[in-house]
């Protein structure tokens, strides 16, 4: 008992001379594991345990100066480039809504894009100093909070223009479409939890995965579901592929091929005809150019007569000086700035874009917990979907209704829930080497008992330490 209280003095003494609290319980742990070692080793020459603590605690030299060491090396990894470039991009979609206050006359959107910008901030700075390791500590509280919360505002909900809306205030109040962008976060939660069951986990992982596509849907649209679901199924195959599920890979995505089938043909059989003639449409809105391919064929008309720099022609039939798209600060804003300042406007913002998601996937890709790099893979793949669906819409391919353009357009709901995703995902960043996924929960009997004539689930199988 004595031998134990030394090394834990030990410890404790080094981990004073750490400032990052974060590290402390994996270096502790780190030093444990190695002061256990070289015990175990003198023991087998034959000291005795008092002996053998001694001479580790000696071998490992003054706490004070080794803490010190362990300081001067564990240090948060400052994102202060990412965080300069994710305000820089949001400054630029405000400079870009205060030109089409001048230019269209959207004199409400500016102030509380402003407010919004100001509060995100806020946001993404609380997000990137908390400890983002609470999705995978909490990860049920985070998935029945998100269901929770959703289908409590789509029951009080009103629809505008076939949308839910949530109105808090007259100055606040948002589509509900805006809860799939957090759905991707639950969702890693219950791959971290689950990841260790084999086949069982992946079927549980399955029900969860259709529950929130539906929920998605419910909230949003079925393009935005199957926007969610295919991010969650690249997170799922992901998993297999590291090997974090302990199932065949093949067998593994067989199951997820079989799940995508049969969804997709559920889906299909529901509404083929509409499906069918979406598809259609997109491909050629000209088939249908003054119902549901209206707008396709009025952007891509617009489009033809864009220049390289400086304001296009708009064709007669529109009218030579009104812009003939609405939600030109929303949906429309790329064609807006394509026609009206040219294609060299659209070059630089999807240079600026492609810069920022490919650094983030870079930094995604070099995480060594496993946590961090799903947290940080939802992320990306959300804001990528987004911004190219938003590219492709306002190209004329008009698949899926989008969200907005992150931290460009127009949407104060979507700005603050981009700006918390992004610090998060700067925490992850941020952290890298601290977060030990084996310290976040362990093993706690059977996940699944049969006793009594009585199949149990025990989903407090892991549990935060």
């Amino acid at each position: 008992m004595e031998s134990v209280d030394k090394i834990k003095e030990f410890k404790e003494e080094v981990c004073k001379q750490i400032r990052w609290k974060r590290v402390h319980e994996p270096v502790a742990r780190e030093l444990e594991a190695h002061m256990t070692d070289q015990i175990e080793n003198y023991l087998r020459q034959g000291d005795t345990e008092e002996t053998a603590v001694y001479k580790t605690i000696l071998e490992m030299g003054d706490p004070v100066a080794v803490g010190t060491q362990f300081d001067r090396i564990h240090r948060p990894k400052s994102q202060i480039s990412m965080i300069i470039f994710t305000i820089s991009m949001l400054l630029i979609g405000l400079l870009i809504q205060t030109f089409l206050v001048y230019d269209s006359g959207y004199p409400l959107n500016l102030p509380k894009q402003i407010v919004a910008a100001v509060l995100g901030i806020g946001i993404m700075l609380l997000a990137y100093y908390g400890d983002f390791t609470l999705i995978g500590r909490y990860p049920k509280a985070l998935l029945i909070a998100t269901v929770t919360i959703s289908v409590g505002m789509l029951m009080v909900a009103p629809e505008v223009n076939g949308r839910p809306y949530f109105t808090i205030t007259t100055f606040l109040s948002f589509s509900l479409s805006c809860i799939s962008l957090i759905l991707p976060l639950a969702f890693t939660g219950i791959i971290f939890v689950t990841r260790k069951y084999g086949y069982i986990g992946l079927f549980l992982l399955n029900l969860v995965m259709l529950g929130l596509t539906f929920l998605a849907y419910s909230t949003s649209s079925i393009g935005n579901a199957v926007i969610f679901y295919v991010t969650a199924m690249i997170l799922t195959c992901v998993s297999i592929f590291k090997g974090w599920y302990p199932v065949k890979k093949i067998a593994g995505y067989t199951i997820q091929l079989l799940t995508s089938i049969l969804v997709g043909v559920i889906v299909f059989l529901q509404d083929s005809y509409y499906i069918i003639n979406h598809i259609q449409v997109v491909m050629n809105p000209g088939m249908d150019a003054y119902g549901k391919g209206y707008f396709g064929v009025m952007i891509r008309e617009l489009l033809h007569n864009a220049r390289f720099v400086g304001k296009g022609v708009i064709p007669e039939v529109y009218g030579h000086s009104a812009f003939p798209l609405p939600s030109i600060h929303s949906d429309f804003l790329l064609t807006y700035l394509i026609i009206n300042w040219g294609w060299l406007v659209f070059c630089v913002l999807f240079v600026v874009l492609a810069v920022f998601l490919i650094s983030g996937f870079w930094l995604t890709f070099r995480q060594k917990s496993l946590l961090g790099f799903l947290v940080s893979l939802a992320v990306m793949l959300t804001l990528t979907f987004e911004t190219c669906n938003y590219i492709a819409w306002n190209l004329g391919l008009m698949l899926v209704s989008p969200i907005t353009l992150p931290l460009i357009s127009y949407g104060n709901a979507a700005l603050c829930i981009h700006l918390l995703l992004i610090g998060i995902m700067l925490s992850v960043f941020r952290s890298d080497f601290s977060v030990s996924d084996t310290g976040l929960c362990y093993h706690k009997g059977n996940f699944i008992k049969w006793k009594d004539r009585c199949l149990t689930i025990d989903f407090n199988k892991y549990r935060a330490d």
